[in-house]
């Protein structure tokens, strides 16, 4: 989580338990939870609706069907992975009292998904209408940062969408948009499949030569799919009770949770994943 125009410490967190989608950048101060880790891209076989399944079909009256006809159908998906509730008990039970004392509301937080020219291909819209369907879950309304070309095909697929420019200018943008509104600022990729937490104690693979001992931990570790809001609200919790005071908090920059498992919830010596930040 990012908190801009506050004096910055290089600190960083990891917890091994969230899953996002984007290969990370280095930043001078992160709180990384390697716990918490993202998903990119729906995984094979998982059931999951696929690139292929937004038809291209002809409606009754001759108009062609788009990704955004197929919105209700992802949605449903989302909430199958994230069922009612599962916030609530994820933030009860892997936060602190003092932590969760600390939880804010959704409107206390800028969703900013950072993303450009994916709106016309079947696999970017799939991904967008993925990452939109978690915030509509959840009651929020995040705002895309995309590439002026494609500005009127992120809005016709019903998004806030403004124009952010290249990468390092729109996280620029979506950090000054949030301290304006004097908002906490999350940035978030556009292929995120969901986000998940891994509720298990640090494990102890020394003297390990292969990944088979922490691949099985993976196999009996306890899962947790939750939403964004609450991924956020875990960070965010984390860093405020922490006496460092971190100002950028991210999660596990893979989706390779067994080699998350040998380190401590969080740290504050890793780099800071580029997105699902703030």
């Amino acid at each position: 989580m990012g908190e801009k125009g506050m004096e910055e410490e290089p600190i960083h967190s990891a917890g091994s338990r969230v899953a996002c989608g984007s290969w990370p950048r280095l930043a001078p101060c992160s709180y990384l939870g390697s716990r918490l880790r993202r998903h990119g891209g729906w995984p094979r076989g998982s059931g999951a609706p696929t690139a292929a399944r937004l038809p291209r079909l002809r409606g009754g009256m001759g108009e062609g069907l788009t990704a955004r006809d197929g919105f209700n159908g992802v949605l449903r998906s989302v909430k199958q992975l994230v069922p009612p509730g599962a916030d609530q008990a994820f933030l009860d039970g892997c936060l602190s009292t003092d932590e969760r004392n600390r939880v804010l509301g959704a409107k206390h937080f800028h969703f900013a998904v950072i993303s450009a020219r994916r709106a016309t291909s079947d696999e970017g819209q799939l991904g967008i209408m993925t990452v939109e369907a978690h915030f509509n879950a959840v009651g929020v309304k995040p705002t895309w940062y995309v590439d002026a070309e494609s500005l009127q095909a992120y809005k016709s697929l019903g998004l806030s969408a403004v124009v952010g420019g290249k990468l390092t200018p729109a996280r620029n943008l979506a950090l000054d948009d949030a301290k304006s509104r004097r908002q906490v600022c999350v940035q978030i990729s556009d292929d995120i499949s969901k986000w998940e937490y891994f509720d298990v104690e640090r494990q102890d693979f020394g003297g390990e030569t292969s990944f088979q001992r922490a691949n099985a931990a993976v196999c009996g570790a306890k899962r947790l799919c939750v939403s964004p809001l609450a991924a956020a609200q875990f960070i965010l919790a984390k860093m405020r009770s922490s006496p460092s005071r971190p100002h950028l908090g991210g999660v596990f920059p893979t989706r390779n949770a067994s080699m998350s498992l040998g380190q401590e919830e969080y740290s504050t010596h890793h780099f800071i994943l580029g997105d699902c930040r703030g």
